[in-house]
């Protein structure tokens, strides 16, 4: 593997992403384990490396005497070329081991348009793409990430997935896994069948051969919960390219359009004492010089100043910033803005998601316009060089009025800042009360974004907005069910992948697949409509066997009513 690579890596663009070899890595002898596991994730390595849970994974496996865990990202087309054309496997980062070689593989489903790079893999990999067509001499496959509380899209290739927080998962279903590699290969352990009939009983693992129903798993200590305190250093610059401490999980804001903020919850923190050592950990064994709180709402964390002024002292002995994004506006003060801009002045980031009052409290976003001027305000007297705004259109009961919003709003803050509008499209998550409404189509995204395109120009102000096209697909996956498997795989066979990538979707491919699975539909929107449609709440959804603590019936109160039924129970 060694040669071939030496004579194909000259071929094509960054080598590095092939390469390993990274800082902290980890590299263990095949005749001295048991299990060996791989984790994959279906992107280029700049950006699974900014995945907290990739390093998690690969911290706790790699612990294990017993166990090894190495890495493997989706090749960029000019690799996969050389990989086809030389019939050479796709390969870990850490051995060059084909994938076929692995007893376990984990795919990250971090995002629904990664689903045609998950099947890519298996494939460069020589495995089969469909779970049924694996039997005990191909790895055992599972899937894992927020694009995973909706798993019937992919289920039909993957053998099992972890619904939730994995940590406290992960070493009972290797003990589990040790008994059926060891005894398929001496002949005595359990079959494949009798193994994912054991999985489906631990609570957060869903098996969709059995369609068991499952209730997400979640840490319910985070201060006692594995961090990687030597996390892998990239060579090759990830899109995050800083060390990163995760302060809380959860949020009790509770957005309505907000996915995570519904299958994470109830909201829980780690303590500033343990956070401070963890931060010390990790620039002492990266050295980056950058270090980042992760979070849904770091403002929210309820000590937040505390933990800034704990961090503030540490990062200037280090000669190091500290970024503190995700901050709601209600939440920003002077003292933490002041020290996020004492090292690097930066652009400020807000996300008041509606231009208005009524369609932000219809999202229980519950921010005011003053809030947002007062954050801006605090921004620009603590150095900040501009702000960026996050807003959605396309939301429930939108109105001409609340994009007006936008504009106003747009032009009453440049007065104090350079400001960018971001404009993204709405997609209804499983799991949160929107997951029933409707959501727009081409034409109606179309015609909100030329308002918008029409009135946002002129000094200290500038648009940005989402492909529609990139939106309707994932909102096609998002609500989808087990049926899509064939689309998706049609889809891959044509060519598609990197979807979320603008310069890589193959459009016409996509179209092509949705004809053949509709031959009936007249043009574009239509093929679409089905998957777009508004639900009826008594109508089954595709992720009903998935329970994350809130149930339906209280999803569909706070739809209708705002009834803060949720808040009452939590």
């Amino acid at each position: 593997m060694e040669n071939k690579l030496d004579t194909i890596l000259p071929l094509v663009m960054k080598p590095s992403r092939y390469t390993g070899g990274e800082l902290n890595a980890v590299t263990k002898p095949w005749d001295t384990v048991r299990l060996t596991t791989a984790i994959a994730f279906p992107d280029v390595s700049e950006v699974g490396m900014s995945n907290l849970a990739i390093q998690i994974i690969y911290g706790i496996l790699n612990e294990q005497p017993d166990i090894l865990c190495e890495r493997v990202f989706s090749p960029w087309a000019d690799m996969e070329a050389q990989l086809r054309e030389q019939k050479i496997p796709l390969f870990s980062l850490e051995s060059k081991r084909p994938l076929s070689d692995f007893d376990l593989i984990g795919i990250s489903l971090s995002y629904e348009l990664s689903f045609t790079n998950a099947l890519n893999l298996l494939d460069l990999g020589g495995i089969p793409l469909e779970s049924a067509a694996r039997d005990e001499r191909f790895p055992l496959i599972f899937g894992g990430g927020h694009a995973a509380f909706n798993p019937e899209p992919v289920s039909d290739f993957f053998d099992f997935f972890i619904i939730g927080e994995i940590e406290d998962l992960l070493l009972e279903i290797t003990t589990l896994l040790l008994q059926y590699t060891e005894g398929y290969r001496d002949q005595r352990g359990i079959s494949k069948a009798e193994l994912l009939e054991r999985l489906s009983k631990i609570e957060g693992v869903y098996v969709p051969s059995l369609r068991n129903p499952t209730r997400r798993h979640m840490v319910k200590d985070l201060n006692a919960a594995y961090v990687p305190t030597r996390p892998l250093v990239p060579l090759l610059a990830p899109v995050q390219d800083r060390a990163v401490i995760e302060i809380m999980r959860g949020c009790y804001h509770r957005c309505r359009f907000c996915q995570a903020g519904y299958v994470m919850l109830p909201k829980r923190e780690r303590s500033v004492e343990v956070l401070t050592d963890q931060a010390r950990q990790i620039l002492k064994n990266t050295g980056y010089e950058e270090l980042s709180l992760l979070s849904l709402s770091s403002g929210s964390y309820s000590q937040i100043e505390p933990l800034t002024v704990a961090l503030d002292s540490l990062c200037t002995r280090k000669k190091v910033s500290l970024a503190i994004p995700s901050i709601r506006m209600d939440t920003i003060t002077q003292p933490v803005v002041d020290v996020i801009q004492k090292f690097k002045k930066t652009s400020l980031t807000l996300a008041p998601e509606a231009g208005t009052q009524r369609l932000r409290d219809l999202l229980n976003k519950n921010i005011s316009d003053e809030d947002i001027m007062r954050a801006i305000d605090i921004a620009r007297r603590s150095g900040a060089k501009s702000a960026k705004l996050y807003f959605m259109i396309g939301l429930p009961t939108e109105t001409e009025a609340d994009l007006q919003g936008i504009v106003d709003l747009a032009y009453r803050l440049r007065k104090y800042l350079p400001i960018t509008i971001s404009v993204s499209n709405f997609i209804p998550k499983p799991h949160t009360p929107f997951q029933w409404e409707p959501q727009a189509s081409f034409a109606e995204i179309a015609r909100k974004q030329a308002f918008l395109k029409s009135r946002i120009k002129g000094s200290h102000l500038s648009l940005r907005w989402h492909d529609s096209k990139l939106s309707v697909l994932e909102g096609v996956f998002a609500r989808g069910d087990r049926s899509l498997g064939k689309l998706i795989k049609r889809a891959w066979e044509l060519g598609c992948r990197f979807d979320a990538w603008d310069d890589q979707l193959k459009w016409e491919c996509w179209i092509q697949a949705l004809k053949e699975a509709n031959p009936s539909a007249t043009d574009d929107e239509s093929l679409f409509q089905p998957y777009l449609r508004e639900r009826a709440e008594t109508e089954p959804l595709p992720w009903d066997m998935i329970e994350t603590g809130v149930s339906k019936a209280q999803l569909w109160a706070e739809r209708r009513d705002g009834s803060g039924i949720i808040d009452r129970q939590l």
